[in-house]
């Protein structure tokens, strides 16, 4: 059997790659375990009792992957809460301003 181009033996050298590879449930497994084999990478390391026992067992206050942060519980304010807040916004400047003693620069 000739093969007509270089394309074609690459192909028929990545089909039992392939097949193995889609065998796995970690697509890269049978990659991983051959460059063990050939020694051109490692087993992972074992993580040490310390390391472990430093490690928080609950969630932080972060969010996991695939969760969407965007949907919020709080309502918006109406414009009489907004009218509230710019006024104590405003005061909350007045007050820094006088503690300081000087007018900010335009």
């Amino acid at each position: 059997m000739t093969l007509p181009n270089r394309r074609a033996w690459v192909a028929l050298a990545a089909l039992p790659l392939l097949a193995i590879a889609g065998c796995a449930e970690n697509p890269a497994e049978p990659v991983r375990g051959l460059a063990e084999f050939t020694k051109f990478a490692t087993p992972p390391a074992t993580m040490p009792d310390f390391v472990q026992a430093s490690r928080p067992t609950e969630r932080g206050d972060y969010l996991p992957v695939g969760v969407d942060g965007s949907v919020r519980d709080i309502k918006p304010k109406n414009a009489t809460g907004a009218a509230a807040t710019r006024q104590e916004l405003e005061d909350t400047a007045k007050a820094n301003q006088n503690e300081l003693g000087a007018k900010p620069k335009p």
